[in-house]
């Protein structure tokens, strides 16, 4: 016997498809530390929260990677296996600031529209390497 998708189920399905997508693009964009291409990624009303700094909008979303690029090119870095369902995505990570013990870190992408419309970054990281406010 076989079932009918609902519509509701399809639609989750293609969402989180969706999202899927866009977020392989965001991490391939981050790897090759792409700032153009990861700002792109991003809706152009786009809000992110890192800590306790809130960036709106694609030009002050770029001066954030900038810094965080800068900041993750001193260690390693490791990014868990993501945690994808209809227009969320959620990630943790770990990253050893010039070899000295692991700092854990999250973040929560909400995706609309084919674009990055919200995300959330928390990490005591971000306490010994600030992001300056906007």
């Amino acid at each position: 016997m076989t079932t009918k998708k609902t519509a509701a189920a399809q639609a989750s399905e293609d969402t989180t498809r969706a999202t899927k997508a866009i977020w392989r693009r965001h991490r391939d964009a981050w790897d090759k530390r792409d700032l153009e291409a990861l700002v792109s990624d991003y809706s152009p009303t786009a809000i992110l929260f890192l800590n306790h700094q809130t960036y709106v909008g694609q030009p002050q979303i770029r001066k954030a990677f900038q810094r965080l690029f800068e900041i993750f090119d001193q260690g390693e870095e490791h990014i868990d296996t993501p945690t994808i369902k209809d227009r969320i995505a959620y990630i943790t990570w770990h990253f050893s600031p010039g070899g000295r013990p692991a700092v854990f870190g999250s973040d929560t992408f909400v995706v609309e529209n084919h674009a990055i419309s919200y995300q959330t970054t928390a990490s005591p990281l971000y306490e010994e390497y600030p992001v300056p406010a906007p």
